[in-house]
C-alpha cells in the first residue's frame, strides 16, 4: 500500500514538472485622462508560457487575456490577429500588446514611451490614455505540490503505522 502511495505521489509530481511554466499577471490601469472614459480605470489578467524566456527575448505569445472597459468585455480571442504578446526588456516584463478594433471603439494595450499604457479611441476627438501596472498572480510551483503530497503521504504512513 505504501509503495503504491509513493508511486502515485511521484507520478503526480512528475506530471506537474512537465507542464508548461504558465505565468499569470494581473494588470490595472490608472484613470483615463480624457474623452468619454475620462476618470474610468479597468483591470484584467493575462498569461504566457515563460519556458522560452531569455535575457534577449523581446516578446512571447499570450495564452490568455481578459478585461472589461466601459461596459464592454475584451478577450484574447477578440484581439486583432498578430497584435498580441507579452513584451520584455532584458528578460523582465515591460508590458503587454493587444489591439481591439471594430465597433464604435478601438482599444490598444501597448508599451511605449518607456512604460506600458492603454489607449482608446471612439472618434478623432474622443480618445484617452491610461498607464498600466502589473502584478504576478499567486500560482503555486510544481515543487510546492510535490512537497505537499510528500507530507500527506508521510502523515498517512504514520497514521497507518499507529493503527497497527
Amino acid at each position: 500500500m505504501i509503495s503504491k502511495t509513493l508511486l502515485a505521489a511521484a507520478l503526480t509530481a512528475a506530471s506537474f514538472a512537465t507542464q508548461a511554466a504558465t505565468v499569470v499577471y494581473n494588470f490595472q490601469s490608472s484613470a483615463f485622462d480624457s474623452g468619454s472614459l475620462a476618470g474610468q480605470s479597468f483591470s484584467g489578467q493575462f498569461s504566457f508560457d515563460d519556458a522560452a524566456l531569455t535575457a534577449s527575448t523581446s516578446t512571447l505569445p499570450l495564452l490568455s487575456l481578459s478585461f472589461s472597459l466601459g461596459g464592454q468585455s475584451y478577450t484574447l480571442a477578440q484581439a486583432t490577429a498578430g497584435t498580441t504578446g507579452a513584451v520584455f526588456n532584458a528578460g523582465a516584463l515591460s508590458g503587454v500588446n493587444a489591439v481591439f478594433s471594430g465597433g464604435s471603439r478601438s482599444v490598444e494595450l501597448t508599451w511605449g514611451f518607456g512604460s506600458p499604457y492603454a489607449f482608446y479611441q471612439q472618434s478623432t476627438s474622443n480618445f484617452g490614455f491610461a498607464d498600466l501596472s502589473f502584478s504576478t498572480a499567486a500560482v503555486p510551483e510544481p515543487q510546492t505540490y510535490a512537497l505537499m503530497l510528500g507530507g500527506l503521504a508521510a502523515v498517512g504512513f504514520i497514521a497507518r503505522r499507529r493503527k497497527a
